[in-house]
């Protein structure tokens, strides 16, 4: 089961800095990627699950509906289209830092030229 501290953890991060951003997008991707596990494991567990309920009958004694297979498939099919999705997420969070990086380099690289200390210092 993904861990659910991180999920707080995400509300705390204030999005006033580059390196809070990366924490940000890491976790966030982090979390993604362990729920998509998760809901990918659960969807082929529910399947095998389902698929051993048999119908439920009418009253002459007749199945009253299709087998319990494609139910079980059509509701297994779901949670693995949500791990998708949470997949997908995770690849989205990982093409925003790119973006980030990308679209403002030259404000990166200003502020990394104003807080480099020369490696050596001359003095009197």
């Amino acid at each position: 089961m993904p861990d659910t501290h991180g999920a707080v953890e995400l509300g705390e991060i204030r999005l006033d800095s580059s390196t809070a951003l990366r924490r940000y997008v890491d976790l966030a991707r982090d979390l993604h990627k362990d729920l998509y596990f998760e809901l990918e494991f659960a969807s082929s567990e529910l399947r095998v699950a389902l698929q051993g309920i048999p119908p439920a009958l009418t009253a002459r004694g007749v199945p009253a509906s299709v087998n319990s297979k494609l139910r079980a498939k059509q509701v297994a099919d779901a949670f693995r289209r949500a791990a998708e999705a949470d997949k997908h997420a995770a690849a989205m969070l990982a093409k925003a830092w790119v973006l980030f990086i990308r679209n403002f380099a030259p404000e990166l690289e200003e502020a990394k030229r104003k807080t480099a200390r020369p490696l050596f210092k001359i003095d009197g």
